[in-house]
């Protein structure tokens, strides 16, 4: 991905993701698909990414991966920011910043104030 070799680095990851599945293991799994979304995001595949980024809050939450979580919601909410769901975005955005202030992680919650704040001015539109 640093490279800029964006379709080797999905083949990779997606080779990741089975063996992660076959072995169980939730953590390393939630922080590949978090990757891939990344990736197809910038292949401009937002639905593709929303619906990585929500098994990614699944097993979050299963997990109880706080700080993950937290980030996994920012990014659906910045993506229905992006698609003009601004307001179903919010949601995703005020959960994401609780998250974040009550696990103190204050510079997760910083970012997140500020996409939370956009996101408020996108609704009201």
């Amino acid at each position: 991905m640093d490279r800029g070799n964006l379709n080797e680095a999905q083949a990779l990851l997606k080779e990741q993701e089975l063996i992660y599945r076959q072995t169980g293991n939730l953590n390393e799994l939630q922080s590949n698909l978090g990757f891939q979304a990344v990736i197809m995001h910038s292949h401009g595949d937002l639905d593709g990414a929303m619906a990585l980024d929500k098994e990614k809050e699944r097993i979050c939450r299963q997990t109880g991966n706080i700080e993950s979580l937290a980030i996994s919601l920012a990014k659906r909410a910045s993506l229905l920011g992006q698609q003009g769901q601004a307001r179903e975005g919010v949601q995703l955005a005020e959960e994401a910043y609780q998250l974040a202030s009550n696990h103190g992680d204050v510079a997760l919650a910083a970012q997140i104030a500020s996409l939370l704040k956009a996101l408020r001015q996108d609704a009201q539109k």
